[in-house]
């Protein structure tokens, strides 16, 4: 064969070659990442190996993990690459000083981009304190304290700097404990906004029958004082049980599912879960299929080892779960699909599921579990205090 024919084989075997080892690496870095970031909705790792001309090496993506950029890092120099480095650790510097924020809205729509098109994954409360990641235009890239990170309008949250939260974590704060309500201006000249249930709000005076409170805004109003409690005693009780988790759930009966919805408005089946949790003063992790790698785990085929609080996971497989409810007692369990109802795990019941009951996979015990990821309560969540 002619050295002229060998000439395009040689280039093909050593850009077949080179591709190739690129592929092996980035294999190699996604795994990195997938070990730091087992759960894509709580946390970013995303890196990606680029060739410039056919020669230069860049990797280049974003993370909010340094430790998994060191280890990204670490893996490419071990293996004798040069490269570029181009990943960015979030928060970005787009986000300057006023890397905190504060929702200031009864409850406020977090979507998976940046743009009122985009799918809503979860939402966040009236009070609710956010990291800010990044800014991209009017919109937030945001990490709620259950670590839920998504994208949120910029006049639903008030930006902070680390100083102006810690002032804001050490002010006087009720939580609203009704279902629902209004934010009245002072001397009831209108309402300045609604609330609902799980809402905080900084209290600057009170009267004989309401709190004098002011949102994250600046904006200035009051709500019934038997509408709202000490948010420091509320958060610092400890004998919650199955029986109060009931009722808040109970609460809840008939109303419409939201997909991503964590409130009286409208809730998805792991918002249900989540609601009820925060409730009694824990936040739950947020997705179901989250939600069922922890807790402690429970014999769900015996109905006798269930508790009233314990909460029931449904999917396909144990690898693939969709849905979640929360056991109320006698057989039964309270969730949302379509609406708030309550289903029973016993086939002589009329409310008997036998389609749920064929996908149950799992249950879970969170009442009385350790302050721990997936479960963390509140009073033990240095975002709040």
């Amino acid at each position: 064969m002619k050295k002229a024919a060998l000439l395009p084989l040689m280039i093909l075997l050593v850009c077949c070659g080179r591709q190739a080892s690129q592929d092996l690496m980035q294999n190699d870095i996604d795994s990195i990442c997938s070990k730091w970031v087992p759960v894509s909705s709580e946390s970013i790792c995303n890196a990606e190996i680029i060739t410039v001309s056919g020669k230069a090496v860049v990797i280049k993506g974003e993370t909010d993990m340094p430790e998994a950029k060191a280890e990204l890092i670490s893996y490419l120099e071990n293996k004798g690459v040069s490269f570029s480095d181009s990943i960015t650790v979030l928060p970005d510097a787009s986000v300057g000083q006023k890397g905190w924020g504060v929702v200031t809205l009864s409850v406020i729509n977090i979507r998976e981009r940046g743009s009122q098109t985009a799918e809503m994954i979860t939402q966040a409360l009236l009070g609710t304190p956010v990291k800010i990641l990044k800014n991209e235009g009017t919109w937030y890239l945001v990490q709620t304290p259950d670590m839920y990170i998504g994208w949120a309008e910029d006049d639903a949250v008030t930006l902070m700097t680390e100083d102006e939260l810690n002032q804001w974590k050490g002010s006087r704060r009720v939580i609203y404990t009704a279902k629902w309500g209004d934010i009245n201006a002072l001397g009831n000249d209108g309402i300045i906004s609604d609330i609902v249930f799980g809402s905080i709000l900084q209290v600057t005076g009170q009267g004989i029958t309401g709190y004098e409170v002011i949102l994250p805004d600046g904006r200035k109003g009051s709500v019934k004082k038997s509408d709202a409690t000490d948010f420091t005693k509320w958060a610092e009780k400890t004998d919650w049980n199955g029986n109060d988790l009931v009722r808040f759930g109970r609460s809840f009966t008939g109303y419409p599912y939201l997909w991503g919805g964590i409130s009286h408005k409208g809730l998805d089946c792991s918002g249900l879960a989540r609601a009820c949790y925060f409730s009694t003063g824990v936040i739950l992790t947020r997705d179901a299929s989250s939600q069922f790698l922890y807790g402690k785990s429970v014999d769900f085929n015996s109905l006798d080892s269930l508790q009233t609080g314990d909460l029931l996971f449904f999917g396909r497989a144990v690898d693939h779960i969709t849905h979640v409810g929360m056991y109320i007692g006698d057989t039964e369990f309270i969730h949302s699909s379509g609406l708030v109802k309550i289903n029973s795990l016993d086939p002589t019941r009329e409310n008997y599921s036998e389609y749920l009951k064929s996908i149950l996979q799992g249950a879970r015990r969170f009442i009385g579990a350790p302050s721990a990821k997936g479960s963390m309560k509140v009073r033990e969540h240095n975002w709040y205090f």
